[in-house]
């Protein structure tokens, strides 16, 4: 899968899962969205995504949450398991 599906992936499930609504429109987010500053993400939501991204990618352990800044470092984590 490439990277640009797996951010498409990242934002249905941003979209689709209330707990994680961003502060910007859905339509403006991109790989350099700044997971706290642009999506207003806190650590429960951070949580919540893993736990979702764990329900599509098993053996992904989201022992890399704390080096996460953007989309971008999602997706590049996630390309290990697609």
């Amino acid at each position: 899968m490439s990277k640009e599906e797996l951010l498409d992936k990242m934002i249905k499930i941003i979209e689709e899962h209330e707990d994680l609504e961003p502060l910007l429109p859905i339509e403006d987010l991109t790989f350099e969205s700044g997971l706290k500053e642009d999506i207003g993400f806190d650590s429960i939501a951070l949580m919540s995504l893993v736990y979702e991204l764990q329900e599509l990618y098993p053996n992904f352990d989201g022992t890399s949450i704390y080096k996460w800044n953007t989309l971008r470092d999602i997706v590049d984590d996630l390309s290990n398991f697609s």
